[in-house]
C-alpha cells in the first residue's frame, strides 16, 4: 500500500517537469486523491512508475499513467514491453557503434516486431540523425508502442492459425454462396 510521503514524493517530480500553480489546499487534495486512487500499489512501484512517467508521458500523468506503466493489462503485454527494451537498446547500440541498419537488417537481427517499431519510431532518419538523449523519450515511446502492437497483432495471428487448424482451409463454391447469403441477411435483412 503506497504511503502519501511517496505518492507526494511522485507529485513534486512531475510538479518539478511540469509546473503548475496551486494553492496548498488544492497541492494537499491532489496528492489525497492520487494517493486513493494508487493504494493498490506498493512505495516501490509508485517510485518506479514516476520515474518511467517522467521519461515517457508528454504531459502530466493521471493515476491510470502509472498504473499502467507498471502493471500492464496483460501477459502478452508484460513479455512484447520487455522484448520491445531489449531490441530497443539493441538497435541504439548499433547505431552508437557506427552501424547504419535498416528495417530490413533489424527484421533479420531482432524480428519483424522491432522492425515494425523501428519505422513506427522514425526509421534510419531518425536513428541515425539524432543526437543521444535528444527526442530519446519521444522515439522510445513511439518505438515502445509500435512494438507492443506488433506483437500483439502476431499473436493474434498466431491464435488465429491455431484456431483455424480445425477448420477446412478453403470453402466449395456452394458453401461460400451459403455464407454470403448469411452475411447479407446479417447486414440487411430486408434483402435476404
Amino acid at each position: 500500500m503506497a504511503k502519501l510521503e511517496t505518492v507526494h514524493a511522485a507529485l513534486t517530480l512531475f510538479d518539478t517537469i511540469w509546473p503548475r500553480d496551486m494553492t496548498p489546499k488544492a497541492v494537499a487534495d491532489r496528492a489525497r486523491a492520487y494517493e486513493l486512487a494508487l493504494r493498490h500499489l506498493s512505495d516501490a512501484e509508485v517510485t518506479t512508475a514516476a520515474v518511467l512517467c517522467s521519461r515517457s508521458c508528454r504531459f502530466y500523468p493521471v493515476p491510470a499513467d502509472l498504473i499502467a506503466s507498471v502493471r500492464p493489462a496483460s501477459q502478452i503485454a508484460i513479455e512484447a514491453t520487455a522484448n520491445a527494451d531489449r531490441a530497443y537498446d539493441e538497435i541504439l547500440s548499433r547505431y552508437e557503434r557506427g552501424h547504419q541498419v535498416g528495417p530490413r537488417d533489424i527484421e533479420e537481427a531482432l524480428g519483424p516486431e522491432a522492425a515494425h517499431a523501428f519505422c513506427c519510431a522514425g526509421g534510419t532518419a531518425v536513428f541515425a540523425w539524432c543526437e543521444p538523449g535528444r527526442d530519446e523519450g519521444f522515439r522510445r515511446k513511439r518505438f515502445m508502442e509500435g512494438y507492443v502492437e506488433a506483437f500483439e497483432d502476431s499473436q493474434a495471428q498466431r491464435d488465429a492459425l491455431e484456431a483455424g487448424k480445425a477448420m477446412p482451409q478453403q470453402l466449395n463454391r456452394a458453401e461460400a454462396a451459403t455464407a454470403l447469403k448469411l452475411i447479407k441477411a446479417k447486414l440487411d435483412p430486408k434483402e435476404a
